[in-house]
């Protein structure tokens, strides 16, 4: 009985101290960072910096979703995951924030998209290969396209009435998938609706 009260008080404490984080902004963190690095306690010094990371990654993610429009081409938009959780760890393995956004035709819900924003993607060398090289895309099969999106250019990979689009920015890289388009020219119209250009500005690129 003392052992699951006591477990039961240490989950309270960690969740008041979580809720703590959770109150604390981005400023609050880098001066903490501040005063610890005055100090010369490098160790906590840079736990804030990690969170005061993570706090603006969040500023990041709210930023761009806020930019993502509601309507492209009939197709409206829900909001599918924001993921900013550890993204400081992410960064330093290759990895970024992540946007999720599911677009579905007013008129048949079969026919959708879903559209993902990926920070620092690693992915993103690969595919700007394959769209730089003739010789890489003669091997990737019929089936896969240079798409010009404006100033752009996308990848796409066409498997049945699915799509797969690619698009590279400067470090980071949009995933779009397709389902349920009659046609390419379908696709192709809707998705160069998108505003590449705006996603990348909020981004920073």
């Amino acid at each position: 009985m003392k052992k699951i009260t006591f477990l039961g008080i240490l989950g309270l404490i960690l969740m008041f101290q979580i809720s703590l984080l959770a109150q604390q902004t981005a400023e609050d963190f880098i001066n903490e960072a501040t005063t610890a690095l005055k100090a010369k306690n490098y160790k906590d010094a840079s736990t804030s910096l990690q969170f005061a990371i993570t706090e603006i990654n969040k500023l990041m993610v709210s930023s761009i979703g806020d930019k993502l429009p509601a309507d492209i081409n009939g197709f409206k938009m829900e909001k599918l995951n924001d993921d900013n959780a550890g993204t400081a760890g992410m960064s330093m393995m290759g990895g970024g924030l992540s946007i999720s956004r599911k677009y579905t035709s007013s008129t048949d819900n079969s026919n959708y998209f879903e559209m993902n924003i990926v920070g620092n993607s690693p992915m993103i060398q690969s595919v700007s290969m394959m769209l730089n090289n003739p010789m890489f895309m003669a091997a990737a099969g019929a089936n896969t396209k240079v798409l010009k999106l404006g100033s752009r250019k996308g990848l796409m990979k066409k498997e049945s009435n699915d799509y797969d689009l690619q698009v590279p920015l400067n470090a980071s890289l949009i995933s779009i998938k397709g389902y349920g388009f009659k046609t390419d020219a379908d696709f192709i119209a809707t998705v160069n609706k998108i505003p590449f250009d705006d996603i990348s500005k909020a981004l920073g690129e």
